[in-house]
C-alpha cells in the first residue's frame, strides 16, 4: 500500500467533516464560532503522512470547503500551506498523546487564521474585520481543540500511510 491511498481517504474525509461542518456543527456553534473539522484532517494526513500528502489533501480540502465558503481559492491556499508546514513535522512527533493532538490542533487554528488575514490583506479579499477575527480566534482554538482527539482517533483506524522512506510508487 502506498500514500495515494491514505490520501484519497483523507480527502474523503474532509468532504465529511465539511459536510458535518455545514450541518450538524450550524446548530451547535458557539456565537458565529464552529469548529474546523476539515483542517483537522490536513493536519492528521501531514503528520502522518508527510508534506506531499499534506498538500494534496490541504489542496483538495480547501477546494471542495472554497464551494461551500467563499471566497474560492482562499481556503485552497491555507490549507495547502498548513499541509506543507505540518508535514515537515513527520516523523519527528507523534501524534498518539493526548496533548500534542490539542496542541497540533491550536498551532493550526492560529496557523490558519494568520495566513488567512495575510492573504486576503495581499489580494485585497474583503472579509470580517481583522479585529473581530482574532476575538474569536480563542474559542475556535477552544472549540477545534476539544474535538481533535476525537477526530484523529476516528482518522488513525481508516486514514493509514506507509512508514517514512518506505513508500512505493
Amino acid at each position: 500500500m502506498n500514500n495515494s491511498r491514505g490520501v484519497f481517504f483523507a480527502v474523503i474525509f474532509s468532504f465529511v467533516a465539511l459536510v458535518l461542518q455545514s450541518t450538524l456543527f450550524e446548530f451547535l456553534k458557539i456565537g458565529n464560532v464552529k469548529p474546523d473539522l476539515v483542517l483537522l484532517v490536513v493536519i492528521f494526513t501531514a503528520v502522518q503522512g508527510g508534506v506531499m500528502a499534506g498538500q494534496v489533501t490541504g489542496f483538495f480540502a480547501g477546494l471542495i470547503q472554497g464551494f461551500a465558503s467563499p471566497p474560492f481559492g482562499l481556503h485552497a491556499l491555507v490549507k495547502t500551506v498548513i499541509g506543507h508546514l505540518f508535514g515537515l513535522l513527520e516523523g519527528s512527533v507523534s501524534i498518539d498523546p493526548f496533548f500534542i493532538r490539542l496542541l497540533l490542533a491550536l498551532i493550526g487554528v492560529v496557523a490558519k487564521t494568520v495566513l488567512s488575514l495575510l492573504v486576503m490583506a495581499i489580494f485585497g479579499i474583503p472579509g470580517m474585520p481583522a479585529g473581530e477575527f482574532f476575538a474569536t480566534l480563542g474559542l475556535e482554538s477552544l472549540y477545534t481543540m476539544i474535538l481533535a482527539p476525537g477526530v484523529f482517533f476516528i482518522l488513525k483506524k481508516f486514514v493509514i500511510f506507509t512508514q517514512k522512506g518506505a513508500e512505493t510508487y
